[in-house]
C-alpha cells in the first residue's frame, strides 16, 4: 500500500477545482441570480397584491358608504316628497272646505232670501185673506 500522493492526484484536484470554478461562474452563479430575481419579483408581487388589495378594500368601503349616503338622500327626498304632497292635499282639502263654505253660505243666503220672500207672499196672502173673511163675514151678518 501506497499512501504517497502522485501526480495523478494533483491533476484531479486541478481538474475539480477548474471544473468547480468554471460551474460556478457558469452556472451556479446565473442560476442564483434568477432564482434571486425570482424571489425579488415574487416578494414584490405579493407587496403590490397586498396594496391591492388594500386599495380594493379601501374603494369597497368607499362605494358602501356612497351607497349608504345616497340610500339615506333618497330616503330624506321621499319624506320630503311625503310631507309636501301631505302639505298638498291639505292645502286642497282646506281650498274645498272653502269653497264648500262659500257655497253653503250663499245657498243659505238664497233659502233665506226665498223663506222671506215666501213669508211676504204669505202675509200678503193672510191679509187678503184674512180681510176677504172679514168682508165675507160682514157682509153675511147683513142679510
Amino acid at each position: 500500500m501506497n499512501l504517497t500522493p502522485d501526480i495523478s492526484l494533483l491533476y484531479q484536484v486541478a481538474v475539480f477545482l477548474v471544473v468547480l470554478f468554471g460551474l460556478r461562474k457558469l452556472l451556479f452563479q446565473p442560476v442564483q441570480r434568477v432564482l434571486e430575481e425570482r424571489d425579488r419579483r415574487t416578494v414584490q408581487g405579493q407587496h403590490e397584491a397586498e396594496e391591492l388589495i388594500k386599495a380594493a378594500q379601501a374603494d369597497r368601503a368607499r362605494y358602501e358608504e356612497a351607497v349608504r349616503e345616497r340610500r339615506l338622500e333618497m330616503a330624506r327626498e321621499a319624506e320630503a316628497a311625503r310631507h309636501g304632497a301631505i302639505e298638498e292635499s291639505n292645502r286642497q282639502i282646506a281650498e274645498a272646505r272653502a269653497a264648500i263654505s262659500r257655497e253653503m253660505a250663499a245657498h243659505r243666503a238664497a233659502v233665506a232670501a226665498q223663506v222671506e220672500q215666501a213669508r211676504r207672499a204669505l202675509a200678503t196672502q193672510a191679509e187678503t185673506i184674512a180681510a176677504e173673511m172679514l168682508e165675507r163675514v160682514t157682509q153675511g151678518g147683513r142679510r
